[in-house]
């Protein structure tokens, strides 16, 4: 759908052998026009490194600058990311990738020319609460998990995944769009948080300063919250609001439960735990989920713990519940603990007397025993010896 920008380009405006024409979509980082490569007269998308936090439009009607000296070589570093991003894209040959066919410099700014793809966008079929059956949900998420897993293995990440990204052609195949690298690296360096994520799609890793904790499972996330989007109908509660206790998110195994599969929905609740660990790692994760097939187990960065350390649990020891940890064993992220490797005792030797240790003494086990459990004992015992004299008393008299 054609929106109108400030900053745009005139339609008509011819450059290296392009028209441009109307804009298909802008943000923080960038314009995207409709365009057509004159001597083919093929149509084509071509996006241009705008900023315009920190640049503009010069007076000419065309050029692109820094808004100020200061800000030059801010604007200098992310053109590079965006040259990146570009070189990146040409080499991910895939059918539910948007292919790119050019990048070149011009009038201070760069441009990305791309096919131009007919269909709709993923985000205007969701429009009002809208939702998608599984028959058309599963034509869309396995091209996508297809196409992210070889993103992923040219060691790349989208960054942006949500349903405004995603475009729908004619026959309902995906295709994944506008990839947000050079936008998040621009953020994290300027600290811009609220223009590097998309609420509801964006992990809590994605809200801090360093990309470090960043990798496939960032993404897997951001897919998770567009499928929860596709069956709810609405997007999930922003991750910051969620891991704050602001906001809460109703599962979606319950969400969908009457209208798609339960292998579907779990994956789908895998894919947004708020732990980056506790994520399916990777797209093969994901997709053995989706199959209702176990996978195997999140290794964790093993921690060094001091001997004889009490810890809190996580997932899988019980909430709350107090662990001691031997010597020499590490706790592995999520929780789990490890055990160091105990040496088998030595075998006796032919012949000799095997002597074996004291068992506790009859003291030992009462002192382990509670004062409440003894008090009671105690009154039963009274309440016994009574009795018994009673009973030898009434005999005696008998006599």
């Amino acid at each position: 759908m054609a929106q109108d920008h400030l900053f745009a380009l005139p339609q008509g405006y011819e450059l290296a052998g392009y028209r441009f024409g109307e804009v298909l979509g802008s943000g923080g980082y960038g314009i995207t026009y409709r365009g057509e490569e004159i001597a083919l007269g093929r149509a084509v998308a071509i996006k241009e490194y705008l900023p315009n936090t920190f640049a503009r439009r010069s007076q000419d009607g065309v050029t692109v600058k820094a808004r100020d000296a200061k800000q030059q070589e801010l604007f200098g570093w992310g053109l590079e990311r965006f040259r990146q991003e570009a070189e990146t894209l040409v080499q991910l040959q895939h059918p539910n990738i948007v292919r790119v066919l050019r990048f070149f410099p011009a009038n201070g700014t760069a441009y990305i020319v791309m096919v131009y793809e007919k269909g709709t966008c993923l985000g205007d079929r969701l429009r009002d609460g809208a939702t998608l059956p599984e028959a058309d949900l599963r034509k869309v998420v396995e091209p996508l998990m297809s196409g992210l897993e070889t993103v992923h293995q040219a060691r790349f990440l989208h960054r942006d995944i949500k349903p405004d990204n995603i475009y729908l052609r004619g026959d309902g195949s995906p295709v994944l769009l506008d990839f947000g690298s050079a936008r998040q690296a621009i953020g994290a360096r300027t600290q811009a948080i609220t223009s590097i994520v998309s609420p509801g799609y964006s992990p809590f890793e994605q809200y801090g300063k360093a990309a470090g904790d960043q990798g496939p499972w960032t993404d897997i996330y951001a897919l998770g919250a567009t499928l929860y989007r596709c069956i709810a109908g609405k997007r999930p509660p922003p991750a910051l609001d969620r891991v704050g206790g602001k906001s809460a998110m109703e599962p979606a195994a319950i969400v969908g439960q009457a209208d798609y599969e339960p292998a579907l929905l779990r994956a789908i609740d895998a894919a947004l735990e708020m732990r980056a660990e506790d994520r399916p790692q990777s797209i093969a994760d994901l997709r053995a989920l989706m199959r209702g097939e176990s996978r195997g187990k999140v290794k964790g960065t093993p921690v060094v713990v001091e001997p004889g350390a009490t810890l809190v649990a996580g997932p899988g020891s019980g909430v709350g519940m107090p662990v001691h940890v031997e010597p020499g064993a590490t706790l592995v992220s999520g929780g789990r603990l490890s055990a160091p490797p105990r040496a088998a005792p030595p075998a006796p030797e032919r012949g000799a007397p095997v002597q074996r240790a004291p068992g506790p003494s009859v003291v030992s086990k009462l002192a382990q025993v509670k004062p409440a459990y003894l008090a009671i004992g105690a009154g039963v015992g009274f309440v016994l010896l009574m009795s018994l004299v009673i009973l030898l008393v009434v005999l005696l008299k008998g006599r």
